[in-house]
């Protein structure tokens, strides 16, 4: 199984818009779609999509904090998938909020 990671999108929080603590200077965000190479049950090959969301926090003295969250097998149409990055990246959706997005995006779309 081959798995493929693609950068599709960024985004900054401004530090004004974060209202934790003082100490931040800066929030990054990247989004990634994630290929996947699976086998479909009649054994032919099917790509599956996931997404990636890794936030970077930037504190006064430099050091970052990374975190991440990923969810694969949403579906094995790519540009749903790349449809779906588009609204997290516009809406700044952080790793932590991902699961539930996704879980009202299902909803939305059943």
């Amino acid at each position: 199984m081959q798995v493929h990671k693609e950068l599709i999108g960024k985004a900054r929080y401004e530090i004004e818009e974060y209202i934790e603590p003082m100490y931040l200077r800066e929030m990054n965000l990247e989004y990634y779609i994630i290929e996947t190479d699976a086998l479909s049950r009649n054994d032919s090959e099917l790509n599956l999509y996931g997404i990636q969301v890794v936030k970077k926090e930037v504190d006064k003295f430099n050091s970052v904090l990374t975190e991440t969250e990923l969810v694969t097998d949403i579906s094995s149409d790519k540009e749903g998938v790349k449809e779906i990055l588009d609204k997290l990246v516009r809406n700044k959706v952080t790793p932590v909020a991902l699961h539930d997005v996704l879980e009202d995006f299902s909803r939305i779309m059943n």
